[in-house]
């Protein structure tokens, strides 16, 4: 009985850290679809397009007004300890990050040959989810704005002023430092220079480009290959 618990209960958190990694990818998608249109010379006023545009206002509006009231809610009490974990753990996107942990995790013990230095792979573990955390955070303060205007993500902490987004870039600083510096201890210089160039990869140039160009498919899936070289 279980083994059948433990096989029901991880079934379910993989399915949940694959739909929060296709999510991003659709999310990704839209956007540069949507540039890509623009860039072909816009649309036509039709009235069907008007039709259109009056439904996504109404949508972003409809996202905007239920991110602010959640807002105003959050911000009538004080903080509790649980709360703060549950902040921290969305913006770091903790079964995402969980997802490439798997994947740093399975380049570990592939690459370990008949024996593994288990205590290693927990460190590399814990260094891989620790950057991970901060790529995310750093993904959400990015794109706070254009977060608040989706049903989907009106919700996360920052569209909803749970955190501020000092706050949010002090804890990826944290994370990434964290992260990058267990690395150097437990690993090596080079595992921890992968852990960096990621979130940079990630923060710096994927999320940007989500909103520009239909390239950033192509530094995201750089940055899915990097975990499993790390391990």
């Amino acid at each position: 009985m279980l083994r059948g618990s433990c096989g029901r209960t991880c079934g379910k958190w993989l399915r949940e850290a694959v739909s929060d990694a296709a999510s991003d990818v659709r999310s990704s998608l839209c956007n540069s679809s949507v540039f890509a249109r623009g860039a072909r010379g816009g649309t036509t006023a039709t009235p069907t397009g008007v039709g259109t545009s009056a439904t996504t206002t109404a949508t972003t509006a409809g996202a905007a007004a239920a991110a602010a009231a959640a807002g105003a809610g959050a911000a009538a009490g004080k903080t509790s300890g649980k709360e703060w974990v549950t902040i921290f753990k969305q913006l770091s996107k903790a079964r995402l990050s969980a997802l490439v942990v798997a994947s740093a995790a399975a380049g570990f013990v592939a690459g370990s040959g008949e024996a593994v230095d288990w205590a290693k792979l927990g460190w590399t573990s814990f260094g891989t989810f620790a950057c991970a955390s901060a790529a995310n955070t750093l993904n959400q303060v990015y794109e706070v704005e254009n977060d608040r205007k989706m049903k989907r993500t009106c919700k996360r902490p920052l569209p909803l002023g749970r955190i501020t987004p000092r706050g949010a870039l002090l804890f990826a600083l944290g994370a990434g430092v964290v992260g990058c510096g267990s690395l150097y201890a437990t690993t090596n210089a080079t595992t921890s220079a992968l852990g960096a160039a990621n979130i940079f990869l990630y923060a710096g140039i994927y999320t940007p480009l989500k909103q520009v160009s239909m390239w950033n498919t192509w530094v995201g899936a750089l940055v899915g290959a990097v975990p499993p070289l790390m391990g």
